[in-house]
């Protein structure tokens, strides 16, 4: 008869758990590391500038704690200005700005006229349309005329004209010139125009080339007319704009007309009588034709008329 054996005297004579695992041949081990790759140091985005350490100390001898701020691009997210002015003064209205409010009533200086001038000069405006945008018609005049303008452009910033002219390919040898007068043609200026290089294989026929040309804008004059003139073959075509020439313009902008009537002598000083109150100043409508002494005065609102609805 065999014995049958209990739970209790299995777990008496079996052998330990993972004994030859933990202490047998087999045993998995951690790979010794011999070297680590150490990353770069990450530079600041910002730089300090060139401070002293003195400036970043404290009177106790304590380093400062200084925090600066980056967008996601390294620059700084602030900016630092000082304001000269005290909060209770206005800020300076410039020479050309009260010499267009006063209407040129306040003397001043020439020098600061020539600034306020040109700083108020009026913009130039091309009187004719675009040729090439009718591309049927300036196709045409080419074909006929063989040259035509093709566009131009207002550089104000730069107090120059620029543009583009059109000529068929009759010949290797052109010569393409922009006549350009700013005084009804008592005098004239000619400027050669300059080659621009087309895109293509060097092989291929070409109709049509490009020039164009640079002309300066006249300061001392409000209008510039000019005209093309091509020659190639001892042969000379002109583009004159059907005989009305290409004119350039400054644009003529309305003034406000300057009322006289509650316009006050400014002075030093401010007021004429210095034992006038504020309650003796005159009502007026228009802020900016009082004379006050100080900002409070003016920012009050007590001198302006305020008879009329606030709707």
């Amino acid at each position: 008869m065999c014995s049958i054996a209990m739970p209790a005297e299995l777990i008496l004579h079996s052998p330990p758990v993972y004994s030859s695992l933990l202490y047998g041949p087999y045993m998995v081990t951690a790979p010794t590391i011999t070297s680590r790759s150490v990353p770069p140091r990450i530079r600041p985005c910002l730089s300090t500038g060139s401070l002293s350490l003195d400036s970043l100390r404290n009177n106790d001898g304590k380093q400062k704690k200084r925090v600066v701020f980056a967008d996601d691009r390294g620059r700084p997210l602030t900016q630092v200005r000082v304001m000269s002015e005290p909060s209770n003064v206005p800020p300076l209205w410039s020479t050309a700005y009260v010499a267009g409010l006063t209407g040129g009533l306040l003397g001043i200086s020439k020098d600061q006229s020539q600034e306020a001038t040109q700083d108020n000069t009026p913009p130039w405006q091309v009187t004719f349309p675009q040729p090439a945008s009718d591309y049927l018609a300036f196709r045409r005049k080419l074909d006929q005329d063989n040259v035509s303008l093709e566009n131009v452009i207002v550089r104000e910033s730069e107090q120059c004209l620029v543009g583009t002219v059109k000529v068929r390919n009759l010949a290797f040898d052109k010569e393409i010139v922009v006549r350009a007068s700013s005084d009804n043609w008592s005098t004239h200026e000619d400027v050669h125009c300059t080659y621009v290089a087309q895109p293509g294989s060097p092989g291929s026929l070409i109709l049509y080339d490009t020039f164009r040309f640079r002309l300066t804008l006249p300061v001392a004059s409000d209008v510039i007319e000019f005209c093309v003139r091509y020659r190639t073959e001892g042969k000379e075509s002109w583009d004159n704009n059907e005989g009305k020439n290409y004119l350039i313009r400054k644009k003529q902008e309305p003034r406000p007309a300057v009322r006289y009537d509650n316009i006050q002598t400014a002075k030093c000083n401010g007021l004429s009588n210095g034992n006038e109150t504020r309650d003796s100043m005159p009502q007026n409508a228009d802020a900016t034709r009082l004379n006050m002494r100080t900002w409070s005065e003016f920012a009050s609102w007590q001198h302006l008329a305020n008879d009329a609805p606030y709707w």
